[in-house]
């Protein structure tokens, strides 16, 4: 496993769509560091960190460790202002000489090789960046060794920093001093306290680094030292360094992976889809205003209807054809379809010219319902604003509609007024048709008797044929304005229909940058977590030690 997957989310969690996210740039991406590090932990040496306030005697402990002075150990305070490094010669860590103030000693002493110390400035000193430096080096630190004495083992800085680093690194505490505590009470007071913070299983070495340093170990006043190196020598084999680091980066990953999901809106990974549905129904809900003032203003239902009405009316073929054309004529209608269309053509864009001078604002309420969207699904609406800005829509609404409500309305008028069928013209004509047929056969009948046709009675037949003529126009005229009417509608649904899909479009590829934008992230962030999860698996096996 290696750490390369892991660099990726500091740089994504600071260009983040989420706000949430965002807020906790900072959190997530020291996390990630720490997961990083923790990764790398088998191909470093296993650090071991002193950490503890003013005086409790760090320097001292690292230089009775090493078997000599390497650390400045003094009454001055504070005394330690950078990290001293006791690194063995066999081993390598480059993070270590990034440490400000480092002073590296190498060396070759025997059960220390793939075990760094690094002794730490002090937690409480009076000096601020020393806090940033040695927090620095907590975050990824493998084991600390909390120092404390009988005038600071209830110290709040020290205890602070131990309960928010207590995940992802061992502890062990350290009571030094050992030969000058007046009350050995606070020894076990220091214990409970431990406990309390939730340390009850990090080992306690109750010594005297000084004695130890200036004496050697053998000297009772050291108390527990020589356990202490035991612990560091032998203690951490390799297999037992092998553990705390499963242990530390599945706790780390565990953290890592907790701090993005509470950081993520609840529904984050369905944000993309739940984007694009709520920019299509905002669309068409600011469409749905166009849509009204269209059919108030613009497409009149009844001027529709009459135009289809007339020319599906003057269609029909045969004998009924000719006499409805004749009344349509007499009634005003009778102009070619393509003039009646022309005409409702002129007038929808005369309409128009006076509606366009008017200001419309619906694209710009899109845009805000865009930024209004963004900011119920978690996302950032600056970063929303950003992308939309960047994919400007080629037309507004206004202008799209001026530039294809005429041609659409023609078109599908057109099409609905298509000529009546043959199954329609069979029905008008029959009635003529058999009035007709019937003279026909009377005069033929004639004829073949050697009588003469009456020829006298073919101008009142005739009369009769108008009259059935004009007694059924009426019933059809009434059922094509009805059809009309139904068209008419169809018409304008279709139109504004189409319209919509259109207006839909303009702002398509806005909807689909900020649609993938959010989507890529999605994809990124599972991808990470899936990491992390499978990272912390090793927490159900070591969630017990610390």
């Amino acid at each position: 496993m290696t750490s390369g997957a892991i660099t990726g989310l500091p740089a994504l969690v600071e260009n983040t769509v989420f706000v949430g996210l965002a807020l906790a740039s900072k959190r997530v991406c020291t996390l990630a560091e720490q997961v990083r590090h923790g990764i790398d932990a088998p191909v470093r040496p296993f650090r071991i960190l002193l950490a503890g306030g003013t005086g409790v005697g760090k320097s001292t402990l690292l230089n009775a460790l090493a078997g000599r002075a390497i650390a400045p150990a003094g009454q001055r305070r504070p005394t330690t202002t950078g990290f001293t490094v006791y690194l063995h010669e066999r081993d390598t860590d480059p993070w270590l000489h990034s440490l400000p103030g480092v002073s590296v000693v190498v060396h070759s002493q025997g059960g220390l090789e793939g075990k760094t110390l690094i002794d730490s400035p002090d937690a409480d000193s009076a000096v601020t960046e020393h806090r940033a430096m040695l927090e620095e080096a907590l975050a990824v630190a493998d084991l600390v060794f909390v120092v404390v004495t009988e005038e600071k083992y209830l110290s709040s800085v020290v205890l602070g920093l131990m309960a928010a680093y207590r995940e992802g690194r061992e502890f062990a505490l350290v009571f030094n001093k050992a030969d000058r505590i007046t009350d050995r009470g606070v020894v076990d007071d220091f214990r409970r306290t431990a406990a309390s913070a939730g340390f009850e299983d990090a080992p306690l070495f109750t010594v005297s680094a000084q004695a130890a340093f200036q004496r050697g170990s053998s000297d009772p006043a050291t108390g527990q030292f020589e356990e202490l190196r035991a612990f560091i020598a032998d203690g951490l084999d390799r297999a037992r360094l092998a553990e705390i680091a499963t242990s530390n980066l599945a706790e780390r990953a565990s953290a890592a992976g907790v701090a993005i999901r509470s950081a993520l809106p609840p529904a984050w990974e369905g944000a993309a889809d739940a984007w694009q549905q709520r920019c299509l129904l905002s669309i068409a809900a600011r469409f749905a205003d166009t849509a009204t003032t269209l059919r108030r203003r613009l497409l009149r239902e009844d001027e529709l209807a009459a135009v289809i009405t007339a020319t599906r009316g003057c269609g029909f073929g045969g004998v009924f054809g000719w006499f409805s054309a004749l009344a349509y004529a007499l009634r005003g209608f009778f102009p070619p379809s393509a003039r009646t269309l022309d005409a409702v053509d002129l007038s929808i864009r005369r309409r128009m010219e006076d509606i366009s001078r008017g200001q419309d604002h619906s694209d710009e309420l899109v845009r805000e319902d865009f930024s209004a969207a963004a900011a119920e699904l978690g996302v950032d609406p600056g970063a929303v604003r950003d992308l939309v800005t960047a994919h400007p829509a080629p037309a507004t609404t206004a202008k799209l509609v001026a530039a294809r409500l005429p041609g659409l309305v023609r078109r599908e008028a057109e099409r609905l007024s298509a000529p009546p069928g043959r199954v329609w013209n069979l029905v008008v004509n029959v009635p003529v048709w058999v009035w007709l047929g019937y003279w026909v056969f009377r005069t033929v009948t004639k004829v073949l008797e050697g009588l003469p046709p009456e020829w006298e009675a073919f101008p009142g037949a005739a009369i009769v044929g108008v009259i059935v003529l004009g007694l059924q126009w009426p019933v059809v005229h009434r059922i094509v304005m009805y059809s009309g009417r139904r068209r008419a509608k169809s018409v304008i649904s279709s139109v504004l229909a189409q319209l919509e899909s259109e207006a839909t479009g303009l702002h398509a590829a806005a909807v689909d940058a900020v649609e993938g934008r959010i989507r890529q992230e999605i994809d990124v962030l599972r991808g990470e977590l899936s990491l992390l999860d499978e990272l912390s698996i090793g927490r159900a096996c070591h969630g017990g030690e610390g």
